[in-house]
């Protein structure tokens, strides 16, 4: 007599559950963004990996003399600057001198590129200033200035011991009379900034203690390790933060004949002596107009009597998942502890809203966002026993990767 054993009957989707269960309980799926830090029960391959595209707009810098060449591939300029520049006392920005043009008295910067031009009119040139520059930046449509003058002079014309003061509208001031006791003008406050070398001028030649001079006192009137300018320029600097007043000294008795002073405080690294007013704002709003392009190799030529010093020009492109290389194919280096396995595309891993391009080793091909597939040769990766950490070397970091082995997350 034959045994009957029973047996339960297993539908087709609790087999498949049940075969599920038993392929994660010897490997198991991570999936998360760079870097990816993980434990491996043993030293071995990864029974799969994914890498899924990602796309961003990143800015080029381009940087150089004038003419200025940038290749422009996928993308738009964000942003252009100009910088001064200052030659034989003269600067960038040529002067209109034609009495019937709208900018009559501006300074042109004309600017070129590939044979299509546009202006840019200010109303003073840019200079270089020491080490530094004025420039435009079209980005925030600004024109940023060098202060070189640090002396704001806030005194105001007056009458003091018969001398007539008066302060001129580029701030200079004329003395004219004679003084009939020690006549002193406030010129203007000043913060003295710990170790740096200043240098004061402005005095006209012929100055001293007996006749007349530019000083530096701290606040209630005493002299700061006697700083004065009697003609020729006075360098100086100190240990600490000082708040100082500069003022005009002149000596009882001194007759003044358009006697005029130029006062400045600048900082020594500035050779130029040449007197400049108090600039008020630094950041003056200006209208610059867009930069015309080409996709394609750009020359960019600004077309004034001084050169600038520099240009920079800034180009958005998209980029996605892999770095392009001489050949032309894009490159995805993918580094597991010390080993760094280079993939090579014929495209970069792109990302179109919600869907990714992304390649997939275990069934060695590129599935694109598209719905397109195609078949490409994936190599595989190692990982060694205990901790491991995977880094994707490209410029814009994939959105996810997905790995499969016997693996934990940490």
């Amino acid at each position: 007599m034959n045994k009957v054993i029973k047996t339960k009957e297993i539908n087709p989707f609790e087999l498949m559950l049940y075969r599920h269960r038993n392929i994660i309980t010897k490997t198991k799926a991570i999936s998360g963004n760079v870097p990816m830090v993980f434990t491996a029960k043993k030293t071995g391959s990864l029974k799969n990996y994914r890498i899924y595209g990602n796309t961003q707009t990143l800015t080029r810098q381009y940087s150089g003399q004038t003419p200025l060449h940038f290749p422009i591939t996928d993308g738009n300029v964000n942003n252009y600057r100009i910088y001064g520049n200052t030659v034989n006392g003269e600067n960038v920005g040529d002067l209109v001198t034609d009495t019937q043009s709208e900018n009559y008295g501006k300074y042109l910067v004309p600017i070129a590129n590939n044979g299509t031009n546009i202006s840019i009119y200010l109303d003073e040139p840019l200079r270089k200033v020491g080490s530094e520059y004025d420039y435009v930046d079209y980005a925030s449509q600004k024109w940023y200035r060098v202060r070189k003058n640090l002396l704001d002079n806030t005194g105001t014309s007056t009458v003091i011991n018969g001398l007539t003061i008066t302060v001129n509208a580029d701030k200079s001031i004329t003395c004219n009379g004679t003084a009939n006791g020690l006549t002193v003008f406030f010129v203007g406050n000043y913060l003295l900034q710990k170790d740096v070398v200043y240098k004061l001028s402005g005095c006209p030649t012929g100055g001293g203690v007996s006749t007349y001079r530019l000083d530096i006192r701290d606040l209630s009137g005493v002299t700061i390790n006697g700083h004065a300018d009697n003609g020729s320029g006075y360098t100086f600097s100190e240990n600490d933060d000082t708040p100082c007043s500069c003022k005009i000294r002149i000596a009882s008795g001194v007759t003044c004949d358009n006697l005029t002073f130029y006062p400045m405080i600048c900082k020594a690294s500035i050779t130029d002596s040449t007197y400049e007013p108090y600039i008020d704002n630094t950041e003056v709003s200006v209208l610059l107009p867009s930069l015309p392009t080409q996709s394609a190799d750009n020359t960019l030529v600004v077309n004034t009597t001084v050169s600038p010093s520099g240009i920079e020009v800034g180009v958005g492109e998209r980029v996605s998942v892999g770095d392009k290389t001489e050949n032309t194919s894009y490159r995805v280096p993918i580094t597991v502890g010390n080993q760094t396995t280079n993939i090579y595309l014929s495209e970069p891993l792109a990302k179109s809203g919600n869907n990714s391009d992304y390649i997939d080793y275990a069934t060695q091909k590129r599935y694109n966002a598209d719905g397109t597939v195609q078949d490409i040769t994936l190599v595989e990766l190692t990982v060694s026993q205990g901790t491991n950490t995977l880094t994707v070397g490209t410029e814009v970091q994939p959105s996810e990767i997905l790995l499969q082995g016997k693996i934990q997350e940490i």
